[in-house]
């Protein structure tokens, strides 16, 4: 199609039903058209409400930078995975859609520095999804605990892999962050009973919970959670090699659905070894 018709197409309203299928390498390239393309589409990024950079390459960090100083009604970023992300291409994005962004995705972003996040801390008040999983080697528990004094409306968090973070840090946002619906503390050593009592306490609406390779956890956290979590719909315990169908069934009888990895023979061997210190041994068939 030609740049006229193109245009002519833009004029009469109707390029807003074919926009949808452009993506935003189509509007950059189309940007580099004429004078009148590149000023259409820069209004066009000036309400763009979602920002999907999952999984790119550093050759995306020219369009960013562009992008910062267009891009200011912002209500999702999803830079997962993105590496090359650095402090300086990340906070002035923060601050440009603080009064619109409800959404953001940090995994794995690797570049970053607990700077990066003071803005969310901030200045993002109305976020309610927040993912920030494997981001240990930055996200401090100093940062943690800043943004669990300035938030509360936080629904969904993703923690998976942050090996740093401890059960005191992990307590306090229990207490604070009291409309989780969604939450997931994978792979992370500091969680065992004592917080899984505190979600059965605290966070009596969760809906999902992920507790994916949580050690730590036995079935006396996970029978607190089937007593007080009435709301709880998916329960992932896979390789939590302490969880038994003891604690389970309670669960599974209110139709939640358990992630569970299948017993071991060195998982049965561990429990059997415990049960044999308390000369209690229970075989469950």
């Amino acid at each position: 199609m030609s740049e006229i018709n193109i245009l002519h197409l833009i004029y009469n309203d109707t390029f807003i039903e074919i926009k949808r299928f452009l993506s935003l390498k189509d509007i950059f390239n189309l940007r580099c058209v004429s004078s009148d393309f590149r000023d259409y589409f820069d209004n066009e990024l000036a309400v763009l409400k979602v920002l999907n950079f999952a999984g790119q390459d550093d050759r995306a960090v020219s369009c960013l930078k562009l992008l910062n100083n267009r891009c200011m009604n912002l209500r999702t970023i999803n830079f997962s995975n993105c590496r090359w992300l650095t402090n300086d291409l990340l906070i002035p994005m923060l601050f440009n859609n603080s009064h619109t962004l409800r959404e953001i995705n940090l995994s794995r972003c690797e570049n970053l520095t607990e700077m990066a996040i003071h803005p969310l801390i901030i200045h993002c008040k109305q976020i309610k999804k927040l993912v920030l999983s494997h981001c240990s080697h930055w996200l401090t528990i100093g940062s943690l605990e800043a943004l669990i004094f300035h938030h509360c409306n936080i629904e969904e968090l993703d923690l998976t892999g942050c090996v740093t973070m401890s059960e005191r840090c992990l307590t306090l946002l229990l207490q604070k962050f009291q409309k989780l619906k969604v939450l997931c503390l994978a792979s992370m050593p500091c969680v065992n009973d004592n917080i899984l009592f505190n979600i059965s306490k605290f966070q009596s609406d969760i809906v999902h919970l992920n507790l994916f390779n949580c050690n730590a956890i036995t079935d006396r956290g996970v029978g607190a959670l089937s007593l007080n979590c009435k709301h709880l719909e998916t329960l992932s315990v896979r390789g939590c090699h302490l969880i038994t169908d003891r604690s389970l069934n309670l669960l599974r009888s209110r139709n939640v659905h358990i992630d569970v990895s299948k017993t071991s023979a060195s998982a049965f061997i561990i429990r059997f070894n415990q049960f044999a210190r308390q000369r209690q041994f229970y075989l469950q068939v």
